[in-house]
């Protein structure tokens, strides 16, 4: 899954100029129409992230789950060099069931840790 390309939503410039694409699968799109998610509800969970977060959880791990109490919102996504796939996306806010290895991080919440993996 995590090599789809998917749906370009957004291309950022992070750090050191390295470039980062934000795609979303045919999956997460239906969801996001069927839930009334907006592209810009996913991009700015993402970028609730931050940079730290961002580039510790690329070393990390390749799957995410991210909780935005402030949007009411779950995004799960993967992580591939650097290229941020939407996977999942959900009108709430809560931790889901997730596969074994997947990092939960609360982006409403900036001094938060950088997450916990599910073990």
């Amino acid at each position: 899954m995590a090599n789809q390309k998917g749906r370009l939503l957004a291309r950022c410039q992070v750090i050191n100029g390295c470039e980062y694409s934000i795609r979303v699968t045919k999956h997460a799109l239906e969801q996001m129409e069927e839930r009334g998610v907006s592209g810009s509800d996913v991009v700015e969970t993402i970028f609730a992230l931050g940079i730290k977060r961002l580039l510790h959880l690329q070393k990390v791990s390749s799957c995410f789950c991210l909780i935005n109490n402030r949007l009411n919102r779950t995004v799960i996504l993967s992580m591939v060099k650097n290229r941020i796939i939407v996977l999942t996306v959900l009108a709430k806010a809560e931790q889901v069931f997730t596969k074994r290895g997947t990092w939960y991080i609360d982006v409403s919440n900036e001094s938060s840790s950088l997450g916990k993996e599910v073990a």
